[in-house]
């Protein structure tokens, strides 16, 4: 009996479902996808890139959805914000509080 980790599935899965897009814009559009817009923690642009759907003709552009953009910056922004906690910065004031 073979098994298949959920790495595999899920790559499986976006190919599938990828080909069967490409395959129907291809055919009854005559219409290439170029871009694809991705939430940063998929791995469907890597399956995407990695596959090379339409060969060497076409390469397709990875988009990113600004919420999630600004929700990996806040976050970094607020780490940094309790690691540097009461330390001074070069012009001597602290990152956060009055006049800043």
């Amino acid at each position: 009996m073979v098994t298949k980790t959920s790495k595999i599935v899920k790559r499986d899965a976006i190919i599938i479902s990828m080909d069967s897009a490409v395959k129907r814009s291809l055919t009854f559009h005559n219409a290439r996808y170029t871009k694809c817009l991705d939430d940063g923690d998929s791995k469907a642009f890597v399956v995407i890139t990695e596959e090379n759907i339409y060969g060497d003709e076409f390469q397709v552009e990875k988009l990113e959805c600004i919420g999630h953009v600004m929700k990996r910056i806040g976050s970094r922004l607020r780490r940094l914000k309790e690691k540097m906690k009461g330390q001074l910065l070069y012009d001597g004031k602290r990152l956060s509080g009055k006049n800043r």
